[in-house]
């Protein structure tokens, strides 16, 4: 009966009801503070300031953006230099302070570029 009120008022008021929905299959929890969002065609990336890691969610079910943590990982802490010639020299990153998403040449993968409070770079490429 609510929805055939509401419903009654829209076409008197020649107007459409806003539909809301979550975004986000789960609630993240309390202390997450989102201050930057990136998106690409497939997914959301979000920086939380609180703990300095970039966050990934993609749209796999009908309610909502899922995140999956243990298909992407860009937090603070220690990262093995593959660039390096020693296989064990490794990067500290502390907290991420901004991000960006640049594409590849080959169109076929994404780059996450993520830099930390000293200016220091973290880039993780993966497909799309």
């Amino acid at each position: 009966m609510k929805s055939q009120a509401l419903e009654a008022l829209d076409k008197l008021e020649n107007s459409r009801s806003v539909i809301y929905n979550y975004a986000l299959s789960k609630a993240l929890p309390a202390s997450t503070w989102i201050t930057q969002i990136e998106t690409t065609d497939q997914f959301l990336y979000a920086l939380d300031q609180t703990s300095g890691s970039i966050l990934r969610f993609e749209n796999i079910y009908a309610n909502g953006l899922t995140q999956n943590p243990g298909a992407f990982s860009c937090t603070p802490g220690t990262y093995r230099n593959l660039n390096a010639v020693d296989d064990a020299e490794q990067i500290k990153l502390n907290k991420m302070v901004d991000f960006v998403i640049l594409p590849s040449e080959s169109g076929q993968e994404r780059i996450v570029a993520g830099i930390d409070q000293n200016a220091q770079l973290l880039l993780l490429s993966f497909c799309r």
